[in-house]
């Protein structure tokens, strides 16, 4: 699995919303395939900055970008991909959305 380059928490607090989304479905995606959960991983830090910006409109965007990106891959029958972005989503509506 692709690795993202790992950023401190500063770093990461001065990538715009849509960056940042990059980065958490990427970061999502190692730590899904590694099954390995940590409370200090970037995807925990990215998930924090990104549930504390107020930027609801944003939030959608990339909630809609997650569920477009599910539909495809059930469309495709790529069932394996498909549990990735339900997971995904999944956890960032319960992380980000709020």
């Amino acid at each position: 699995m692709e690795q993202t380059q790992l950023y401190s928490k500063e770093q990461l607090e001065k990538k715009n919303t849509s960056e940042l989304e990059w980065y958490y479905m990427k970061a999502f995606k190692n730590e899904w395939s590694s099954n390995v959960k940590s409370t200090d991983s970037e995807l925990e830090t990215i998930t924090n900055i990104l549930f504390e910006r107020n930027e609801l409109r944003e939030k959608l965007t990339i909630r809609a970008q997650i569920k477009s990106r599910l539909s495809e891959a059930i469309g495709k029958e790529e069932y394996e991909n498909a549990a990735l972005f339900r997971d995904m989503l999944n956890h960032y509506e319960e992380h980000i959305m709020g």
